[in-house]
């Protein structure tokens, strides 16, 4: 998949995602993690989508994607880039910019969460319908949004925004404001 980035953290070992995926239970999608394995913390160029709310409304919204590592080091040249790399720890990835953990016990279980928007809702791949897919749907989470289940249950609104990763990424436009 190629795109055009408007920054990242560098390049990362594939199975680094893969094995990091498979400790979380999930399989992601290969196109995510070949981009992902080229710019490790994209913003793409083309960041903003646009979707029919809850309201059956068109919003948008810009997005970036977490990155995989321990610490957010700027790279400026070999030096950096070493001290980067080495920060990552070949057991397991975590994002750089991970979700308040409050938010977890709000969200359906099978939701792994992949990039964030500019406000602060989420994007996460969603393996509600199929656990053992490579291909989840892509669903946009309401970061404050809470919708009453039962008495003493709620959770956070979660809107479909895609099929697959690919069709998502196809989504994508410049902002032109």
């Amino acid at each position: 998949m190629n795109i055009d980035v408007s920054s990242d953290h560098g390049q990362i070992d594939r199975k680094i995602i893969e094995d990091y995926a498979e400790s979380i239970g999930y399989k992601f999608p290969k196109s995510y993690v070949e981009l992902l394995s080229k710019h490790n913390g994209l913003t793409p160029q083309k960041s903003y989508f646009e979707f029919l709310d809850h309201n059956n409304k068109f919003t948008d919204r810009d997005l970036y994607f977490y990155s995989y590592g321990y610490e957010e080091i700027e790279i400026w040249d070999e030096e950096d880039r070493k001290k980067y790399e080495n920060s990552i720890k070949k057991y397991e990835a975590i994002e750089l910019n991970q979700p308040d953990e409050h938010m977890y016990e709000f969200m359906d279980k099978h939701i792994v969460i992949f990039g964030e928007c500019a406000g602060g809702d989420l994007l996460a791949f969603d393996y509600r319908d199929d656990l053992d897919t490579d291909e989840p749907a892509i669903t946009l989470i309401y970061h404050d949004d809470l919708i009453q289940i039962s008495p003493t249950e709620h959770k956070l609104r979660t809107i479909k925004l895609a099929d697959n990763f690919t069709s998502f990424m196809a989504l994508l436009k410049e902002d032109l404001f």
